[in-house]
């Protein structure tokens, strides 16, 4: 699997956290009862108005605020092929059973809690992990050289996102 299929299925789960970024406050329905949390997707964003855009950003919390920015901005950076393969993945990502993208998305907060310099190369070795069966992830992750190029915390993350992660071949026959 290639650094840049890696890249898309982290912008991928980035937009899948848009979710929880613009997830709106719980609020009181009638009788006094909380309402569910309802989520705003990037394509409803994206057919905002700028206007509309600008004030449903303002309405966030400051630190909620600044990180839809920051995904937003990264989303519009992207050329419509790399939208509409992050779309693809996205609904790959839902299809998944929700205990499995509960996973999957803890694993990628711990991976954005990386040293940023580490990332990289923590990106590229599960890209190579994800290329492995399961008896050779396992070879891989309990030799000397895996042990002396990671921390303890980033061996756990890498053999766990490889596991839940599906296989690149999983991934190519979908």
């Amino acid at each position: 699997m290639s650094v840049r299929r890696i890249s898309r299925i982290l912008l991928m789960l980035c937009v899948c956290s848009l979710g929880q970024v613009w997830a709106q406050p719980q609020h009181k329905g009638i009788g006094g009862k909380k309402g569910p949390r309802r989520a705003l997707r990037i394509d409803a964003l994206e057919r905002m108005t700028p206007e509309q855009q600008e004030r449903f950003l303002n309405s966030l919390p400051p630190p909620r605020r600044a990180e839809a920015q920051r995904l937003l901005g990264k989303w519009r950076e992207m050329s419509p092929e790399e939208r509409a393969r992050a779309r693809q993945s996205l609904g790959e990502f839902r299809g998944l059973p929700p205990d499995r993208q509960r996973r999957i998305r803890m694993l990628f907060v711990q991976f954005n809690e990386l040293p940023a310099d580490r990332r990289p190369i923590v990106r590229s070795e599960l890209a190579e992990l994800r290329r492995l069966d399961p008896a050779e992830i396992r070879a891989r992750v309990e030799s000397e050289d895996f042990r002396n190029k990671y921390s303890p915390a980033e061996r756990r993350l890498l053999s766990d996102l490889s596991t839940a992660l599906p296989r690149q071949d999983e991934e190519e026959e979908q």
